[in-house]
């Protein structure tokens, strides 16, 4: 987005960031929810963008963990990709198989699987259709995926970031009060350097859950 490589473009100049989190300072009209002292964490609106004018503590590099925890607390049976020192760390987070993308082709191991949560785009997203059965899904929250090679392999596919509600942070609240959600944080940086580039390399597939 600062490149202005997006693939959800904005004009700018704009303020970046979308998550957020901090204390509440103070309250504006018509604000029933909120009081002064709360903690609070969400995201700002629909463009993704206006978070940097506050405190925030970003997610980079910790939404595949997520995306497997969640997925095993549904019983779904999780094929996850990460680099040679990570892969103890998603074993920990329920994946029921890792594959060191640095040393093996995921495509070489995984077949048929259900869905694809793609986090890295370009060629992985590419070969994880050769991986999905028909009728399964791939959603990609780098870039939208080809529709003709979806159609070609008989599967759905789509771009998708995120669809945020009180009610659905409420429930990831919940489960990290109650440490059922783990958290890694990576690094934490000064508003001053919002500006340095991230690596995001995550990946995973999941089956569903056995008969």
């Amino acid at each position: 987005m600062r490149s202005g490589n997006s693939a959800l473009p904005r004009p700018l100049p704009l303020t970046l960031g979308s998550d957020l989190s901090g204390i509440v300072e103070r309250l504006g009209e018509g604000v029933p929810d909120f009081r002064v002292g709360d903690t609070v964490f969400g995201v700002t609106n629909a463009q993704f963008t206006g978070a940097y004018a506050v405190l925030i503590h970003g997610a980079a590099g910790n939404v595949g963990a997520y995306a497997v925890q969640l997925a095993r607390r549904e019983r779904v049976t999780v094929i996850a990709t990460c680099g040679t020192k990570d892969v103890s760390y998603a074993r920990t987070l329920g994946a029921y198989q890792v594959i060191d993308y640095r040393t093996t082709e995921f495509t070489s191991i995984v077949n048929r699987v259900d869905a694809v949560i793609d986090l890295v785009g370009g060629e992985i997203q590419t070969g994880s259709f050769e991986v999905i059965k028909p009728g399964g899904v791939l959603i990609s929250v780098v870039s939208q995926p080809d529709q003709n090679l979806a159609a070609r392999t008989e599967t759905r596919a789509a771009f998708f970031l995120v669809d945020v509600t009180t009610t659905r942070l409420e429930r990831i609240a919940e489960l990290m009060r109650a440490r059922k959600l783990l958290t890694n944080i990576g690094a934490v940086l000064p508003l001053a350097d919002a500006g340095e580039p991230s690596n995001v390399t995550d990946h995973a597939c999941a089956r569903s859950p056995p008969v």
